[in-house]
C-alpha cells in the first residue's frame, strides 16, 4: 500500500441546517453525506482530480437533543457547563468516496 501522498484538507460549504428533530443517527449521517457531495461538486466544477474524499460529521447528543454549534464564546461556555459531569453521547459519521484513477 502506497498511502496518501499529498492529502488536501477542505472545509465543506455545506449548509448545516438540517432539522434537529431528525433522529440523531440520521442527522449526523445526512450532514456527512451533504459535506461529501458539496466537496465533490466543488472539485468537479474546478476539474480537480481526486482519489479519495473523506467527509465526516460529529454531533453531541445530550438529554434527548442534538447540541448545535455554539453561537459565541459565552454560548460555548454555557453548553460545556451543561454537559459537565453528565453522560453525553457523541455521534461520529464518516463517508468515503474512492475513485480509481487508471
Amino acid at each position: 500500500m502506497q498511502g496518501i501522498k499529498n492529502p488536501i484538507v477542505r472545509v465543506s460549504n455545506f449548509e448545516e441546517n438540517l432539522p434537529k428533530s431528525l433522529p440523531v443517527r440520521e442527522f449526523v449521517e445526512q450532514t456527512a453525506v451533504g459535506k461529501l457531495h458539496t466537496v465533490v461538486e466543488e472539485m468537479r466544477s474546478k476539474n480537480e482530480i481526486y482519489d479519495v474524499i473523506i467527509a465526516s460529521d460529529t454531533v453531541i447528543y445530550f438529554d434527548g437533543e442534538i447540541v448545535g454549534k455554539p453561537a459565541d464564546a459565552t454560548d460555548a461556555f454555557n453548553t460545556l457547563k451543561r454537559l459537565e459531569a453528565n453522560i453525553t453521547e457523541v455521534k461520529l459519521n464518516f463517508k468515503f468516496l474512492y475513485i480509481q484513477i487508471v
